[in-house]
């Protein structure tokens, strides 16, 4: 069983328009926004077995917001992009 494609494209449409509406914002009060939004649509599908649909969901979220990082420095290299905006939990971190 998969979500509907319907679904996923109205989660994908919304996290856009936050991204979009927001592009002034820090990382953190982005990050903040969408959290709610992703956490509920994935609470939502988590009876759901699609590996395939998730790690497109998330390619496309990691891809709008690189382009919403990569807008606000335009200067700076990926890397340092990576490591201002793109941090993750736990030690981990983005390397382009």
């Amino acid at each position: 069983m998969k979500p509907a494609p319907k679904h996923v494209h109205t989660c994908l449409r919304n996290l856009r328009h936050i991204v979009k509406a927001n592009k002034q914002a820090t990382a953190g009060h982005l990050i903040a926004q969408l959290n709610p939004v992703i956490r509920g649509w994935a609470n939502s599908h988590r009876h759901v077995v699609s590996k395939a649909i998730c790690i497109k969901v998330d390619t496309a979220i990691f891809q709008t917001l690189w382009s919403w990082a990569t807008w606000r420095h335009p200067k700076k290299s990926g890397r340092w992009i990576a490591q201002k905006d793109l941090q993750t939990r736990h030690g981990l971190s983005f390397d382009p």
